[in-house]
């Protein structure tokens, strides 16, 4: 009955992320993918908020990137049945967006190279 539980818990929050995935908030944009061009990354996501150059070499884009995270909440409960100590797992999920600005690493010759940062690029 526990496992259930937990597994129907594990569906409820693949589906919001799936969800999350396909709510087309207008201001968000697909991802950005290693191997794109720096003309690709431009007509894409528009201008950087900022370019640096490492030393390195290449560029650092900088974009604001909007992830969706997802926490369980309702605290885990233990009791004493009988005798038996049974563990029930959290009920409900709390979401929450995240908007963070993080570097494109550019390469000297032009293309996006790893790692690139998760989630989508809010446009300005």
């Amino acid at each position: 009955m526990k496992t259930k539980n937990l597994l129907h818990i594990l569906w409820v929050a693949a589906g919001l992320g799936l969800l999350a995935g396909c709510a087309g908030n207008p201001q968000t944009s697909s991802r950005v993918q290693a191997g794109m061009t720096r003309d690709e990354l431009q007509a894409s996501f528009g201008a950087p908020l900022r370019i640096e150059h490492p030393a390195s070499g290449g560029e650092d884009w900088y974009y604001r990137f909007s992830s969706l995270q997802a926490q369980p909440f309702g605290g885990a409960q233990s009791r004493d049945e009988f005798g038996q100590q049974s563990i029930s797992a959290p009920q409900q999920l709390q979401t929450s967006q995240q908007t963070v600005e993080l570097p494109v690493h550019i390469s000297p010759d032009g293309h996006v190279v790893p790692p690139v940062p998760q989630g989508r690029v809010v446009r300005n």
